[in-house]
């Protein structure tokens, strides 16, 4: 498992909400999930040696950016000058 893991899942993710197998809401919150699920691993030891997951990439994880973006968020608003 590596980087390229992370990106094949993420790709997944986007094909499977275009092909309407899965929901906007389930696509945004899936990454999250498995997110904070590898940080519990190695938080727990799990990926340390002698851990059920022993060696796991370092770089097997789900960075903010890899994130899908939630359209619903609320943006902060334009500014422009005043005349």
């Amino acid at each position: 498992m590596g980087r390229g893991d992370i990106v094949a899942f993420s790709h997944r993710m986007g094909h499977l909400i275009t092909t309407g197998k899965l929901s906007a809401a389930r696509r945004l919150a899936s990454p999250g999930f498995v997110r904070r699920v590898l940080l519990r691993f190695r938080t727990l030891g799990l990926s340390s040696t002698g851990g059920v997951l022993e060696g796991m990439p370092v770089g097997f994880v789900i960075w903010p950016e890899d994130m899908p973006d939630d359209r619903r968020a609320p943006r902060p608003a334009a500014t422009c000058p005043t005349q």
